[in-house]
């Protein structure tokens, strides 16, 4: 009598774990149908791409003479900053201004801020052959572009800055 009773309750046992396995794949069953879109229903969200910065490229200086095999890139370089400034595109534009042995790194960049077109200038100096320090980022107020180069104007401490366009 004690083995017959041994079994009952290892039979019922097992029937109580086939139920709950077969209650816990329903309930998975269930649980994945209500993130799924079956049928149709509901609209299909569709992904907003994010804005493209243009990059419009490097203007290197040295002493404000810009070599002649660059002159084509930098008139390239600033009129597309322009172009990006008058329909407020974000955009950057990097300036190295270098002398002898210093020199100062600009990285212009431009976005949209609550309607207006934010311009701001990222600044490194460095004195040779150490690597540029850190950056300090001023808000500047407008750019300009005119036949001597493009001007940025009004950048905190930096103040107006001119990336001289070849002749």
């Amino acid at each position: 009598m004690v083995q017959a009773h041994r079994y009952s309750r290892f039979r019922g046992n097992s029937v109580f774990a086939i139920y709950a396995s077969m209650i816990m794949a329903l309930l998975m069953l269930v649980l994945s149908a209500c993130g799924s879109n079956v049928g149709g229903q509901g609209p299909t969200p569709t992904p907003t791409a994010p804005l493209q910065v243009q990059k419009c490229g490097t203007v290197h200086s040295l002493h404000s003479y810009i070599p002649p095999a660059d002159q084509q890139l930098v008139k390239q370089a600033e009129n597309c900053f322009w172009q990006a400034f008058q329909q407020c595109q974000p955009a950057t534009l990097t300036y190295s201004q270098n002398e002898l042995d210093t020199g100062t790194v600009h990285t212009f960049t431009l976005k949209s801020s609550a309607g207006k077109c934010a311009i701001s200038d990222g600044v490194q100096h460095y004195i040779a052959p150490r690597p540029p320090g850190n950056t300090t980022t001023y808000a500047c107020s407008d750019v300009k572009l005119h036949t001597d180069g493009l001007y940025v104007f009004s950048c905190g401490a930096v103040g107006t800055v001119i990336v001289p366009m070849p002749k």
